[in-house]
């Protein structure tokens, strides 16, 4: 069965209630730059004037500011290399004979 992750994402009414009287500092432009409370309040009501409900916290394939937010992104297994594999059972049979 395959896993999946799942980005996080912020609630806008939630944000903004949670915020009132202090400053919002954690938003950053696309070059990384830290944006301003006046900027970072600018691009939540852009979002919320827009019908969003959610703001994501990464680059979401998928990602729904309607309500649903991250769809889930399946992790595909780094493949195991036979000499890791011969080495793990080295190792655990090895242990065996030390108990």
């Amino acid at each position: 069965m395959d896993s999946k992750t799942f980005h996080i994402c912020t609630n806008i009414e939630g944000l903004l209630r949670n915020t009132k009287g202090r400053k919002i500092t954690f938003f950053d432009d696309d070059d990384g730059n830290p944006l301003t409370d006046k900027e970072a309040r600018e691009l939540i009501w852009k979002a919320k004037a827009k019908g969003h409900k959610l703001i994501g916290s990464a680059d979401c394939k998928g990602f729904d500011p309607f309500g649903g937010g991250c769809p889930g992104h399946t992790i595909v297994p780094a493949p195991v290399l036979k000499d890791e594999v011969k080495h793990l059972e080295t190792e655990i049979s090895q242990t065996k004979l030390n108990l």
